[in-house]
């Protein structure tokens, strides 16, 4: 029989990365922890797996503080934001530099083209 302790220990890592990251809806949370792992199958992956996965998006990470406009960012990680207005997200227009920080959080909040689990992982991982 597995340990009934890892249930807790895995939503605990879970509660974690999301009270850091509020703005983030479940399934986009889950989605970002399948990206991690996407040389193991997730079905039969065991739970040591899963708890490293989240412990790795658990580490503190210091934004980039560079600023580019949304254009360069988006062809940095190959996404493109849309929204209602086409080019303008929060009254921001593609030239208007933002941090990717502020990049990422408006992708992961907003319309999206682009494999933005995959883009956000490595973000991830490089800061």
């Amino acid at each position: 029989m597995r340990d009934p302790k890892r249930i807790e220990e895995i939503l605990s890592l879970l509660g974690d990365y999301w009270t850091a990251k509020p703005d983030l809806r479940f399934w986009q949370i889950i989605y970002i922890l399948r990206s991690t792992l996407s040389d193991v199958d997730c079905f039969f992956s065991e739970d040591d797996v899963t708890k490293k996965a989240l412990k790795s998006l658990c580490k503190p990470t210091e934004p980039q503080q560079v600023k580019l406009s949304l254009a360069s960012w988006e062809e940095k990680w190959n996404l493109t934001i849309i929204d209602q207005d086409g080019w303008r997200i929060d009254g921001k227009s593609i030239n208007d530099e933002i941090t990717e920080e502020d990049f990422f959080n408006r992708a992961l909040n907003s319309t999206c083209r682009g494999d933005i689990a995959k883009a956000y992982t490595s973000f991830k991982s490089l800061s």
